[in-house]
């Protein structure tokens, strides 16, 4: 098994992270491969600083919208989204101008199902 571990090239799925390591070369190394998403310690340490969707590729679909009154009274619509190799628990309520710039075509596609 040691020796499979060593052909074994693991990448990190933090957004924007090329870094690739063999599991037996990590600073605490692997005895098993990971099931599903892995990240690297650069992008661990990363979501612990900024939060978990700092290492997501983006918003991977939208669940749901809702129209909100902030304190300054002007309506604004938030939609609920899911971020790509991030589980349904880290799903959230973003503002629409936020999406605009994440998403836009996603959300464009997101409005014309919603007519």
């Amino acid at each position: 098994m040691k020796h499979l571990l060593m052909m074994i090239v693991m990448c990190c799925c933090g957004k924007g992270c090329k870094r690739r390591y063999h599991p037996s070369c990590l600073d605490l190394p692997l005895k098993f491969l990971p099931i599903g998403f892995w990240h690297c310690i650069r992008c661990v340490k990363k979501k612990i600083e900024l939060g978990v969707h700092s290492v997501s590729e983006g918003v991977e679909s939208i669940w749901d919208s809702r129209e909100v009154v902030p304190k300054d009274e002007v309506i604004q619509r938030e939609y609920f989204v899911k971020y790509q190799g991030l589980a349904h628990a880290h799903n959230c309520w973003i503002p629409e101008k936020q999406m605009l710039i994440e998403a836009p075509k996603l959300l464009e596609k997101y409005k014309k199902k919603q007519q």
